[in-house]
């Protein structure tokens, strides 16, 4: 496995007509069999067969996830609570 991180990699858009970043995220790669797309910050990752497989499906599950999360917001605690927070920080529905 490959780990491209280290120079520090951002996003600044997740391609969804529902949902806009209001700055960049910062992600880290790793690339082998399965690449994988992880961002410490909201814990979420996204995987595919190679680099665009694994954001494609890293940016649809970061809208994936703050949709969920905000459906269930009142309900949530502990470190689902600041993941959340921290979703409602980074991003602005359209």
């Amino acid at each position: 496995m490959i780990r491209l991180a280290g120079t520090g990699c951002y996003i600044t858009e997740l391609n969804s007509k529902k949902l806009r970043l209001k700055g960049p995220l910062y992600y880290e790669v790793e690339g082998g069999e399965q690449w994988r797309v992880n961002s410490e910050y909201i814990d979420e990752a996204g995987y595919g067969a190679n680099f665009e497989e694994a954001m494609s499906d890293f940016k649809s599950s970061v809208v994936d996830l703050y949709f969920v999360l905000s459906k269930r917001a009142a309900k949530l605690g502990g470190s689902t609570k600041t993941t959340w927070e921290r979703l409602k920080s980074l991003l602005d529905e359209e």
